[in-house]
C-alpha cells in the first residue's frame, strides 16, 4: 500500500552549490535555513516584537553577517505595508 503524503520539498543552495539532501548541511546553514524559513512564514503574518535567542550557536564567523543582512531585509520589507 502505497500512501500519499503532503509535504514541503526544499531546495538549498550556498552560493553557487545547490545541496542533494538536508544533510548535507553544516549545523550553522540548518540554522540560516530555519530563520529564513521562520522569517519567510513571518512576512505573511507579522509578529509586533520577534526575540532571537543563541541565533549564532552554532554558527561559522561568516554567519552573523548573513544574519544581519537577512533581519535588516525582513525589517525593510515589513516597514513597507
Amino acid at each position: 500500500m502505497i500512501a500519499d503524503v503532503a509535504g514541503l520539498e526544499v531546495r538549498v543552495a550556498f552560493g553557487d552549490v545547490w545541496k542533494e539532501s538536508l544533510t548535507e548541511l553544516s549545523g550553522g546553514q540548518r540554522s540560516l535555513l530555519a530563520l529564513s524559513l521562520i522569517l519567510a512564514m513571518l512576512l505573511f503574518k507579522p509578529a509586533p516584537i520577534y526575540i532571537l535567542d543563541e541565533v549564532t550557536l552554532l554558527w561559522f564567523p561568516a554567519f552573523p553577517e548573513h544574519l544581519l543582512l537577512m533581519t535588516s531585509s525582513f525589517c525593510k520589507r515589513l516597514a513597507s505595508w
